[in-house]
């Protein structure tokens, strides 16, 4: 039995490319512990880059917006139509170039998100890759993974019959239990799965994950001389814990409000130390949808590290409420160097609306106090959400102006295009399922260009996670 995992091609780059993907390694790491030798991996996200947009290269009608004119693909995969296109054959050109590392796969696994984003580039060219493979080898099994609405899994297997599984709700035991069902022919057994035939499948209601006993990941099946390009240095991704603790409405994480999941403090450290010093970096970056869960957890993180001496920089994400000036300093002790915060809005009514439990003076305490230590700040501010007025706009400029000084990066995100990348109801209209209009040539709002173009003239630019580790950290 060869089990293959493999991260599929896609047009453009974000910094979610430039690292290795946590959910991806700690699949690899599990099925590896649990199958052996008996598992590889590829990742061919960097490959599609640079080959297959070279193909279009001369072609000046390419664009990445012709993502969104790919019916006819769709069509053609699930069966409804012969039709193709150009993208579809300089796809299919892509998978002859790499087809022999599927030689004599049995299960090809295939993860059809980024992180939490269920990106419409990424699914069509998940979905691609698997229908030529299955082509060629039609008594093989396709499993497709990653994190997204349950909606999305079942309108997934409904119109493409060649996909054999899709796990429903992201959980790396469901991929294992999934395979041995497959040899021992009993796919009645397997939970949180949803199948061709789906009757049998079992709902999550109380699910209980123990991510202390084998969440390593491991990122040996990554080019990682790629990953390290631009002075040499390699960042790895590192998740915590798992889920979210908080129901922002706009916010695309599918497991939210409800169970979540922690590592012990001794458990992380001893990974982190073991991933510095297997992968000979000092680099890293917490992937978590926050990290700041709980106080009491960050407390006793830090002194881990610090009793440790585990000398990593670190950078993470987190939601600004109650941080006391004292647990930042142990923060910045224990080699965080960047806090990237969930601002969202400087309007108390907004703040209160998407239920981010937190108060501009907390905000403007917090981002004072990182200045003062020394950790650097990274703030999303959010714009275009249904309840926001012209005052919340106002509300927020003036708080970006009051705490220019103690910004140091900025990001504006616009609500339904940033976050949402697409919703179901473009996903079942793509599919022939449902009547609905898409405006692919929707421009940036007015607010948020106006909110840009006032962060600019503060000289606060986005600048992602990776290109701040790589270049602009302080030691």
């Amino acid at each position: 039995m060869k089990i293959k995992i493999i991260a599929p091609p896609v047009i453009d780059v974000s910094w979610l490319m430039r690292s290795p993907q946590s959910d991806i390694g700690i699949l690899y790491g599990m099925l590896k512990t649990e199958f052996h030798d008996d598992v590889s991996m590829k990742d061919y996200r960097f490959f599609y880059y640079d080959d297959f947009y070279s193909l279009e290269r001369e072609n000046t009608t390419f664009k990445k917006e012709r993502f969104f004119e790919h019916k006819d693909i769709m069509d053609v995969v699930s069966g409804k139509s012969s039709t193709q296109d150009e993208f579809y054959r300089s796809a299919y050109s892509l998978y002859n170039s790499i087809k022999d590392s599927f030689d004599s796969t049995d299960y090809l696994i295939v993860p059809i998100s980024i992180f939490e984003q269920f990106s419409l580039e990424y699914f069509l060219s998940g979905i691609l890759m698997a229908y030529f493979f299955h082509k060629e080898n039609p008594k093989s099994k396709i499993i497709l993974f990653g994190t997204y609405r349950s909606i999305y899994a079942q309108i997934t297997m409904k119109n493409f019959d060649f996909i054999d599984g899709i796990v429903k709700k992201w959980d790396k035991h469901s991929i294992a239990q999934m395979i041995h069902a497959f040899e021992q022919d009993n796919i009645e057994a397997i939970e949180n799965a949803i199948f061709v035939s789906s009757a049998w499948v079992k709902e999550w209601e109380e699910y209980n994950v123990d991510i202390n006993t084998d969440w390593y990941p491991d990122y040996s099946g990554f080019d990682l001389e790629v990953h390290k390009q631009e002075e040499d240095k390699l960042v790895l991704s590192y998740e915590l814990w798992q889920w979210c603790r908080n129901n922002c409405f706009y916010c695309y994480n599918v497991h939210k409000w409800g169970n979540y999941f922690v590592k012990d403090v001794s458990k992380i450290a001893d990974e982190l130390e073991r991933l510095q010093d297997e992968y000979k970096t000092d680099l890293f970056h917490f992937d978590d949808n926050e990290i700041n869960y709980s106080n009491t957890f960050l407390h006793e993180l830090s002194e881990e590290i610090c009793r440790r001496n585990i000398r990593i920089n670190w950078t993470a994400l987190i939601i600004p409420r109650e941080l006391e000036k004292d647990l930042l300093q142990k923060l910045y002790n224990a080699w965080c160097r960047q806090l990237r915060f969930w601002i969202e809005s400087g309007s108390q009514k907004m703040l209160n609306i998407i239920w981010k439990k937190t108060t501009v003076t907390w905000i403007e305490e917090i981002l004072t106090s990182c200045t003062q230590i020394w950790i650097q700040t990274y703030a999303t501010f959010i714009v275009d959400l249904p309840q926001e007025t012209q005052e919340d706009i106002d509300l927020t400029l003036r708080f970006i102006h009051r705490n220019q000084d103690f910004l140091k990066y900025i990001v504006i995100c616009a609500y339904n295009t940033h976050l949402w990348t697409f919703d179901v109801k473009y996903f079942n209209h793509l599919l022939g399922n449902s009547d609905y209009s898409f405006d692919r040539t929707k421009r940036i709002s007015r607010k948020k260009l106006l909110l840009r173009k006032f962060s600019d003239t503060l000289w606060k630019y986005d600048v992602d996670v990776i290109q701040f580790m790589k270049h602009h950290l302080w030691k």
